[in-house]
């Protein structure tokens, strides 16, 4: 729940959230032209957006910025080992049964630019996740005549992802306070039982807000406040010469759209 207490705290919830979603969109397209210098900035601008401006604290958002590296990490694995290559084209060479394992310059270099993008992807997200407040969002997206049932899912299953990571978390520390993981084998024996209790209460809990929301005249339509807000042409400008600097930044340091 101390995310969720971030976002309506941050230091960015009063900017209209169609400005946040305009700069981020922008910027998610600017990264996906093939430059690592551009991904870099964008990662960079981004956390200094986040933790300056947002007043986000720089321990929390490092430790959500870490935590795709993991996914990541497994997902160019196979970019990185090329298997049959040959020992002029690796830096790292050896025998695997009747073929041969080698790390090449190429795979490295693919590797990089991917993790590059990605992450440079992966932080606008976070730009938008931590800055705007899921009420604000679900209702700019209503105006755009984003179809409701879509709208009632995600803010459903937003709530519900905050209820299981809280019981989780609850769970995990009455586990580790009777010694539930204190080796290999008792932490296998309580994550199992700490994920089969997690998916048998999110069944249940569904059904039981499921039959709350019908008991209050539920009917098929989520109803959520429209904050009053106001484009400020300052902030457009403000984005508009960041996205144009990113974008020439870009193309001018080896970017194309091959």
């Amino acid at each position: 729940m101390l995310l969720d207490s971030l976002v309506y705290k941050n230091g960015l919830k009063d900017v209209h959230p169609g400005e946040k979603l305009i700069f981020a969109l922008i910027t998610m397209c600017i990264g996906f032209i093939p430059n690592i210098y551009c991904d870099g900035l964008i990662i960079l601008l981004m956390a200094a957006i986040i933790i300056i401006k947002g007043g986000i604290p720089p321990k929390i958002y490092l430790h959500l910025i870490f935590l795709p590296l993991a996914f990541l990490g497994m997902s160019i694995l196979p970019i990185v080992i090329n298997f049959g290559a040959s020992a002029e084209q690796s830096l790292v060479h050896f025998p695997f049964f009747q073929t041969t394992i080698g790390v090449t310059y190429g795979g490295l270099k693919q590797a990089g630019f991917l993790s590059a993008r990605s992450m440079a992807l992966v932080s606008c997200l976070y730009f938008i996740s931590l800055t705007t407040p899921i009420l604000d969002l679900i209702a700019l997206l209503k105006k755009l005549n984003v179809p409701g049932v879509l709208l009632d899912l995600m803010l459903l299953i937003y709530r519900q992802l905050f209820v299981v990571l809280d019981t989780a978390e609850k769970i995990y520390t009455a586990q580790n306070a009777r010694l539930g993981y204190v080796n290999f084998k008792s932490s296998l024996n309580s994550m199992g039982k700490l994920l089969s209790y997690l998916i048998t209460k999110s069944f249940s809990d569904s059904k039981r807000l499921y039959t709350a929301l019908v008991s209050r005249g539920y009917d098929g339509e989520l109803k959520v406040l429209d904050s009053n807000y106001r484009f400020s042409v300052k902030n457009l400008l403000i984005i508009a010469a960041i996205d144009t600097a990113l974008f020439v930044i870009a193309l001018k340091t080896g970017g194309s759209f091959k």
